[in-house]
C-alpha cells in the first residue's frame, strides 16, 4: 500500500452505526441529542477515495485499500473534473459507471480547511472543484440541513425508496475528524435463517468456538441451501451457544443482483421457529 493510500486510510472520517437493534428513527434521536442540527445526505454505495491535486500536478483518486487512480483508469470521469491545485476532497466512486460524488473538503489550494465546520466545508466544495451543467460523471453530492429528527428519517426513506444504501447524517458543527460526528443509516432488515456450518479460523479452533457461520433456508423442492454468512453477532448472542440447526434471526443488507446474504449479523438464536419455516422466499434479490 503506498503512502497516498495510506494517508486516505489515517484521515478518512469515520461514521458510527449505533446499536443495529433499535430502529431508525430511535438512533436519529439518539444521535441528535447531542448534536441538534445536522446535515443530511444520501449513502452511496461506492469506494471511499480522496481527490487529491498537488501544486502543478492533474488531480488523482486515492483510496485506502485499492491504491491510486487516473485519468487512464476513468477517462470519462477525469474529462469532467476541475479540481483547484493545492486540494484534497472526500468522495464517493462508483466505478462501474465512472461516477464521482463529492461531499467534502479537506484542503483548499493549500489551506487546511479540517478544523472548519461541515457547514463551512460545504459551502467551500463548490470553489474548489467546478462541476458544470454538463457534467455527466462528477457531481456535488445533494443534502440538506435540519434540527427535525422527523425529516431526517423522510430523507432516509427516500434515499431507500431510490434504491440507495441509505444515508448519512453529520453534526453541521464539527471539524473533520471529529470523534461521534458521522451517523451512518443504512438499509438493512432482518430474515430468519439456519445455521448450517461454524467457520473456524485457528484463533477461533483454540478458544473453542467460533463467530462466523455459513446460514441455509429452505427452497421450494425442501432442499436446505446455502445464501451466506454471518460473521459477526450482538452482544446478547452468546457464540459457544450457536450450534448447526439453531434458527437464529439476521440482520443483512438487502441490495439486488448480489449471489449471496451481504453484511450479516445474527440478532438472536430463535427458539419459537422450526428451521423448515426459514424459505428462500425471504430473499428474492438474491441471484440463483
Amino acid at each position: 500500500m503506498g503512502f497516498l493510500s495510506n494517508y486516505v486510510k489515517k484521515h478518512a472520517q469515520k461514521a458510527i452505526s449505533l446499536d443495529a437493534r433499535r430502529t431508525i428513527r430511535e438512533r436519529i434521536d439518539q444521535f441528535m441529542r447531542t448534536s441538534p442540527m445536522v446535515a443530511v445526505e444520501p449513502k452511496m454505495d461506492g469506494m471511499r477515495c480522496f481527490l487529491i491535486r498537488g501544486t502543478q500536478e492533474q488531480a488523482i483518486l486515492v483510496s485506502k485499500h485499492n491504491g491510486e487512480y487516473g485519468a487512464k483508469d476513468f477517462p470519462k470521469l477525469f474529462r469532467d473534473l476541475r479540481v483547484q491545485p493545492s486540494t484534497i476532497l472526500d468522495c464517493e466512486l462508483i466505478r462501474k459507471t465512472e461516477q464521482l460524488y463529492v461531499f467534502d473538503l479537506l484542503n483548499f489550494r493549500g489551506t487546511d480547511t479540517t478544523p472548519m465546520s461541515l457547514a463551512e466545508r460545504k459551502e467551500g466544495i463548490p470553489k474548489a472543484i467546478e462541476i458544470g451543467p454538463d457534467a455527466e460523471h462528477v457531481f456535488l453530492l445533494n443534502w440538506i440541513v435540519t434540527d427535525n429528527p422527523a425529516r431526517v428519517e423522510q430523507f432516509y426513506n427516500e434515499c431507500v425508496q431510490r434504491g440507495l444504501e441509505g444515508a448519512m447524517v453529520k453534526d453541521v458543527s464539527l471539524g473533520y475528524g471529529s470523534p461521534n460526528g458521522w451517523l451512518k443509516l443504512k438499509n438493512f432488515e432482518s430474515v430468519d435463517l439456519v445455521i448450517m456450518k461454524p467457520r473456524f479460523t485457528k484463533h477461533t479452533a483454540e478458544a473453542g468456538h467460533t463467530w462466523s457461520w455459513e446460514l441455509g433456508a429452505y427452497n421450494d423442492k425442501g432442499e436446505l441451501v446455502y445464501v451466506g454468512d454471518s460473521n459477526t453477532f450482538v452482544r446478547d448472542v452468546d457464540p459457544a451457544k450457536v450450534k448447526v440447526g439453531d434458527v437464529v434471526e439476521v440482520r443483512h443488507q438487502p441490495t439486488e443482483g448480489f449471489k449471496d446474504l451481504r453484511n450479516g449479523v445474527i440478532l438472536r438464536v430463535r427458539t419459537d421457529k422450526k428451521p423448515e419455516e426459514c424459505l428462500t422466499e425471504q430473499l428474492p434479490w438474491l441471484k440463483d
